[in-house]
């Protein structure tokens, strides 16, 4: 769902609603996206790839994926495909580098998608933070930075859950503290395969939902995905600056730094084991 979002942000932009009003090319676009994630092999963002992805994480089918697991799939299936053109970076240590985001937006690695976006001279990125906020519960001296991602015009989304229970958050209610959320354990009917000419927009009704649902962030799981999406050079150095309160103080949501640490073997201090002085 985070994937999707984020693709429907970067190809039809944020205003775009599903309507039979919309244009047709955009009416198009929309119905290319929801290809992507139709249960079949062919798919290439299918429930069938992601499993079978996680198999390179030895995660067999069926078994729990958590946040940085999921995280390594979604990149590696993006990465596979082209047609996206779009870049994934992920961040395992709740490290944000500048220089790694630079490169990733530099890199033009995939084909645009000409019948539905302009060229563009660089890769818009997908970043997904993988966080564990408590050990049982999340830690509440997280919940005003948590809550503070939804205002960031460059949030995509939470990919979290409450316990054995994974959701998709969209969005707060800052006044409550509430989120606003999607079950992807409600099940649906499955949209049949077929040529895309053939689809119309109310095939994929059962995509939106009718009712708004909503939880407490105090009863959320503390394993999650942090989603953002950057477009540009300019549009990082935005999200820099506007982030800087859930990124640095004493509790930080996560954190950005210029360059990785180099851990070569050469800096480091190696103990040997007959160290006399060693206490």
């Amino acid at each position: 769902m985070l994937l999707a979002n984020s693709l429907a942000i970067l190809i039809l932009g944020r205003d775009w609603r599903l309507s039979e009003d919309s244009e047709a090319k955009s009416n198009a676009a929309y119905i290319k996206i929801m290809s992507w994630f139709l249960d079949s092999n062919s798919s290439p963002y299918s429930i069938h790839r992601i499993s079978l992805q996680g198999n390179q994480y030895d995660k067999k089918v069926g078994e729990w994926f958590g946040p940085n697991t999921i995280s390594f799939v979604l990149k590696s299936l993006i990465t596979s495909h082209p047609a996206s053109n779009l870049n994934c970076h992920v961040c395992p240590d709740g490290v944000l580098y500048k220089d790694q985001m630079q490169t990733a937006l530099s890199t033009n690695s995939h084909t645009s998608l000409t019948t539905i976006s302009p060229s563009t001279t660089n890769s818009p990125v997908l970043i997904l933070i993988p966080l564990r906020l408590g050990i049982e519960t999340l830690n509440p001296v997280y919940v005003p930075a948590l809550l503070k991602c939804f205002e960031i015009r460059q949030c995509v989304g939470v990919a979290g859950g409450k316990p054995n229970s994974s959701l998709f958050f969209v969005g707060a209610e800052m006044s409550t503290g509430n989120l606003f959320y999607l079950d992807p354990h409600y099940n649906r009917p499955a949209v049949e395969i077929k040529d895309l000419s053939s689809y119309k927009l109310q095939d994929f009704s059962t995509y939106h939902c009718q009712i708004i649902r909503t939880v407490s962030i105090h009863r959320i799981d503390p394993s999650l995905v942090l989603g953002f999406l950057i477009k540009d050079l300019q549009d990082f150095e935005e999200f820099c600056k506007i982030v800087e309160p859930i990124t640095s103080g004493k509790t930080p949501l996560f954190t950005i730094g210029d360059t990785e640490p180099d851990y070569s073997q050469n800096d480091l201090l190696v103990l040997s084991d007959d160290e006399d002085d060693f206490m």
